[in-house]
């Protein structure tokens, strides 16, 4: 009888904590966690760009009684003299994030170009002054609250840096919130690449057919030039056939003697004649 009571305590009890795990991991994401994603994003991109191989010495320079300084050499990139510097600058990057409403989801924060400058759709998404300064406001503050613990986290090289510092550490963001604004970052990221090869397919095809018209254009006119050319030719081919009709005959004897013949009239008339 007991463990029958027990079991219907527990079976109740277990459902209950089943439900939080679930309402936790579809939790909405707000601005100061959209901004720790973007942030931890853009230190996470700075560093990767930076040779592993180049390195820094830190520690102390003072040398102790046996003659030795407590150095040792760390990836520059991952250095706090390195972080430092860059997390003073990162919250300025918050400029090109766009606000993207993914319905259950609740609203995520998208780059409006990829980190390595390609495209991206924007068809589900929003560009807001008003959202990017609320971004670059939560961003100032979680760097000036948790940038120790951040650059902390930073110098261990993280497998999932966004999960480690915004859901475990500083525990801003739901535990599902990297993996979905990382898909919805990908989705954008794909649909700008499809928009740009279409956009570049209908560049192309309209040059071919500007090329194709201009073609048309030309063979039109010089067909024209063409038909004149022949009129030219057919009007001078007729002033010749004109001319050759207008030369005159050439005379001949007989030609001569009909128009030289002197009326009988005249000779009879001549006094010349009738004195001799």
């Amino acid at each position: 009888m007991v463990n029958s009571v027990t079991s219907f305590r527990i079976v109740p009890l277990a459902c209950f904590i089943a439900s939080l795990i679930c309402i936790g991991s579809t939790a909405k994401m707000d601005v100061k966690c959209g901004a720790c994603l973007a942030l931890v994003d853009e230190m996470d991109h700075v560093i990767s760009r930076i040779d592993p191989k180049k390195k820094i010495q830190v520690g102390s320079f003072r040398i102790d009684p046996q003659g030795n300084q407590k150095l040792k050499e760390v990836p520059y990139a991952r250095s706090e003299v390195y972080l430092t510097e860059q997390f003073e600058e990162v919250c300025a990057k918050m400029s090109k994030y766009a606000e993207s409403d993914q319905g259950d989801k609740g609203k995520l924060y998208i780059r409006t170009e990829s980190l390595d400058g390609g495209p991206v759709s924007l068809t589900k998404a929003s560009i807001s002054k008003d959202v990017q300064v609320k971004l670059q406001s939560a961003c100032q503050a979680i760097v000036e609250e948790y940038e120790e613990e951040m650059i902390a986290v930073f110098k261990k090289i993280p497998s999932d840096v966004q999960k480690e510092i915004c859901v475990n550490e500083l525990e801003i963001c739901p535990e599902s919130a990297p993996e979905s604004r990382l898909w919805a970052q990908a989705e954008a990221v794909m649909a700008g690449m499809k928009e740009k090869e279409k956009a570049d397919q209908d560049r192309l095809e309209k040059a071919l057919r500007e090329e194709e018209e201009r073609k048309k254009i030309e063979e039109e006119e010089d067909e024209e030039d063409g038909d004149d050319d022949e009129a030219d030719v057919s009007g001078d081919e007729e002033d010749e056939e004109d001319e050759e009709e207008d030369v005159a005959e050439p005379l001949t004897e007989e030609m001569l003697k009909e128009d030289f013949v002197i009326p009988e009239a005249t000779i009879k008339a001549d006094p010349v004649r009738e004195e001799l």
